[in-house]
This record gives C-alpha cells, sequence and structure tokens, in this order.
C-alpha cells in the first residue's frame, strides 16, 4: 500500500486498530528523531483539524502501549527474521503487518502479563525490537530510504497472548529465557576453550520450551511442538566428530515425517527444524564452522535421503498422520470406526517407509498411540485389519520371541478394483 493511494489516510490508519490509537505527525522520510516529542501527543490533538492535516502530509507514527489503547509490535529488522517469525507465529501472519524497507512490524493487543519495551538480539547482534509502553512506530509515509511504507497485512490487529508467542534460536531479550546447561559428557568445563564455551547450546525460549505451532502455506502446515521433538530425539550429537552421522538421521526422520503430508515441508519449516538442532548440538560444533555451513550440510543430507526413516519410525508416521489434511488411503473406508481408520492410515504410510519390506508394529505400540487401557484391544484391531485383507502377518511376534509382529500392507481396494 503507497501512501498515496488512500484519500484519506488518517481514517485509513485509524480503522486498521480496535482502539483509538494516537497518531504521531512526522515529516516526510523521517521515522524518529528531535523536534517532535511522541509523548505530547493527546486526544486533544487527535481531534485537532489542523493536526491532523499534518498527519496527512507527512509520515504517521503510531504511539504504543496503553495510551493507544494497549497496541503494540514486535519488529523485525530482516526480511529472514520475519519469516522465520511467523512460521513459528502462525496466529500472527493474520494480524495488522506492516514494513519499512525490510523485515516488518507485527501489531496486535497482547493479553496477559505484558513486558517493558527492549531490544531483541540474535546471536549478540540486533534482531529487532519489543515496542509497548514509550515507543512509536511508523506506519504511513515515506521511509528515510526513499520508498513508501507498506502494509502487508491490513486485517485489523488482533488481540493475542503474549505468552504463546516464540521467538526464533538465538533471539534474546530481558523477557526471553534461554537454557544453555548442556555439556558434552565426553568434555569437561576445563577442557573447553573460551570460543567452544560461547558455542554451547541454547534453547531460547517465552514461556513454552518450544513453538506451539509452526505453520507454512508451501507445507500446509502442521509442524508441532510434539512433531519437532519426535524429530529431534535422537539426532542431537553428544560428543564431537558424529554430527554429519546424526544430521543425516535428522534428514532420514524428516523425510519419514513428509510421506504423510500433502507436501514436503518447506524452506522456513526446514529451517525451524534445523535450528532448533543447531542450538541443542551447538556443544559439540566445530567453532570453525558457521551456521549456514551445517545448515548446508543438513539440506545437502536432506536431498540425499533415499529411504526415509530412523529410529522411532512408528512415532515419526504417528505424527505425519495426525498433521492438518493428511490423506487417509482408500482402504480406509472399509471401517466406520475412526480410530480404526488412523490405524489403516498408520499402517499404510509404515509399509510406505519400508519399501518393499514388511514394517513392524507392536500391540503396546498401538496402546500407547491410541491411549488405549489395555494391549488387547490393538490385538483384536490388528486382527481385524488382517480379516478385511488389509494387513498380512509376515512374521509373527510375542512375548516369547520379544519382537513386535511384522505386515504387509495390501492395497485390499485396488486389488478389488482390478478384478
Amino acid at each position: 500500500m503507497k501512501t498515496t493511494e488512500i484519500k484519506n489516510i488518517v481514517s485509513y490508519v485509524l480503522g486498521l486498530f480496535d482502539t483509538l490509537v494516537l497518531l504521531v505527525a512526522w515529516p516526510s522520510g523521517i521515522k524518529g528523531g528531535k523536534g517532535v516529542d511522541f509523548r505530547k501527543v493527546s486526544l486533544k490533538d487527535m481531534a485537532d483539524p489542523e493536526y491532523r492535516r499534518k498527519l496527512a502530509e507527512g509520515n504517521i507514527g503510531v504511539v504504543q502501549g496503553e495510551a493507544s489503547g494497549g497496541i503494540a509490535s514486535i519488529d523485525i529488522d530482516d526480511d529472514q527474521g520475519a519469516d522465520e517469525f511467523l512460521a513459528l507465529n502462525p496466529d500472527l501472519k493474520e494480524t495488522l503487518r506492516t514494513r519499512g524497507a525490510r523485515g516488518c512490524n507485527v501489531w496486535f493487543y497482547p493479553d496477559g502479563k505484558v513486558p517493558r519495551s527492549g531490544r531483541l538480539k540474535r546471536d549478540g547482534k540486533p534482531w529487532g525490537e519489543w515496542r509497548f509502553n514509550g515507543c512509536q512506530t511508523i506506519i504511513a509515509g515515506i521511509h528515510p530510504s526513499g520508498s513508501p511504507y507498506a502494509i502487508l497485512c491490513a486485517t485489523p490487529a488482533i488481540r493475542y497472548p503474549f505468552d504463546r508467542i516464540t521467538f526464533p534460536p538465538g533471539v534474546t531479550g530481558r523477557f526471553i529465557h534461554s537454557t544453555d546447561t548442556f555439556v558434552p559428557p565426553s568434555i569437561t568445563p576445563e577442557e573447553q576453550t573460551t570460543e567452544e564455551q560461547t558455542h554451547r547450546p541454547q534453547s531460547v525460549i517465552l514461556c513454552k520450551p518450544l513453538c506451539p505451532s509452526v505453520y507454512s502455506k508451501e507445507g500446509n502446515g502442521g509442524l508441532d511442538t510434539e512433531t519437532i521433538e519426535t524429530l529431534l530425539a535422537g539426532t542431537i550429537p553428544t560428543e564431537r566428530h558424529n554430527n554429519h552421522e546424526r544430521l543425516f538421521t535428522l534428514a532420514r526422520r524428516v523425510k519419514a515425517f513428509e510421506q504423510g503430508r500433502p507436501a514436503p515441508l518447506s524452506e522456513a519449516e526446514l529451517r525451524v527444524v534445523f535450528s532448533l538442532w543447531h542450538g541443542r548440538a551447538a556443544g559439540c560444533l566445530r567453532s570453525d564452522q558457521a551456521w549456514d555451513e551445517y545448515y548446508q550440510e543438513f539440506t545437502e543430507a536432506y536431498g540425499d535421503v533415499k529411504r526415509p526413516g530412523g529410529d522411532a519410525v512408528v512415532d515419526i508416521a504417528w505424527r505425519a498422520i495426525n498433521t492438518p489434511n493428511c490423506p487417509y488411503p482408500p482402504e480406509a473406508a472399509l471401517f466406520v470406526d475412526a480410530r480404526l481408520q488412523k490405524l489403516v492410515a498408520l499402517c499404510h504410510l509404515l509399509q510406505a517407509l519400508a519399501g518393499p519390506n514388511p514394517f513392524y508394529l507392536a500391540c503396546r505400540t498401538v496402546q500407547r498411540l491410541f491411549n488405549l487401557k489395555t494391549h488387547e484391544q490393538p490385538a483384536t484391531w490388528l486382527r481385524i485389519l488382517r480379516k478385511r485383507g488389509v494387513l498380512t502377518e509376515v512374521i509373527k511376534g510375542g512375548p516369547t520371541s520379544m519382537r513386535a509382529s511384522r505386515f504387509h500392507y495390501r492395497n485390499v481396494v485396488a486389488q478389488a478394483t482390478a478384478a
């Protein structure tokens, strides 16, 4: 949105907020500095026709915090940071979002306990700013770079619980807590150099240990906290010199998870998964190898995966079929019970991951996944699937062998059609 495209820019800006916000009149091409004290703007000014004329002729700033009904914003300095933040906080894609020369400002009314305004850094470098009381942000006019301020999302600012916000790994501020207590078991603190200690793992969080959800249109969403934990489990190196192996394991798990989704993970989602791995693995990473180099190694491994899977493949498949819009195989329609339909989808995906080989599935695993009281019920379910021709038991498991049964999934619908 260019300012010149809107006839009554002041009314337009005011319509983007549920509360009456105080607007600051700045000269065109100026985003802050001496000469204008936004803290002195009042309701009397907003009612003054001459003041509103000044607003329309130059840049318009919005006073933030309690003075304007509690409106706040997160100012993100660059486009990459903005994309990653929105991937971690999909709900905030549907609120007012503006842009100067780069990055964006995400506007909303924070619910709950709200911290003081402050700068945000990532790995010690400026990343953005949390703006509430004592701040103002330009929303319309001309940026000092010469480009017009833009409205990226013209949806009015929403109300949103502050404690649901997740910042990308490495982002720090006075109200963001980080954990960095892990020390690889093979290295004592005394053996670490100062440079190595600065690379100890961090998992930066805000009120919650991980992102509540990760979403991107390209990947169809569904990458939540539990899924990420499942993907990361067993892939974090515990000693140096095994990073490549663990990264390849992570790549295999991601590929396995994608088998149950309408589309692969988007670039933003891949970066989120890798960033969390990198933060936790930092104590075992080489100090002379940068984030981008490790990310390149991960994407190359991801591209080289021929057989998805890895350890805990059942849990990965389970997370995959529980993502939004996950398609079920035609055989699921043979059953009325939604739980049996989901079990069919799980077996279908496990067979896809196993290729021509049989897949393992234990009754107690089904009991755990479906939260059943006993393992007798999943035994009955698997027997039903065998009777209906969906599964063939290749090797029978049990307490004697101490192994899970192995199955082949049979496409009975396709067979019936062919007949």
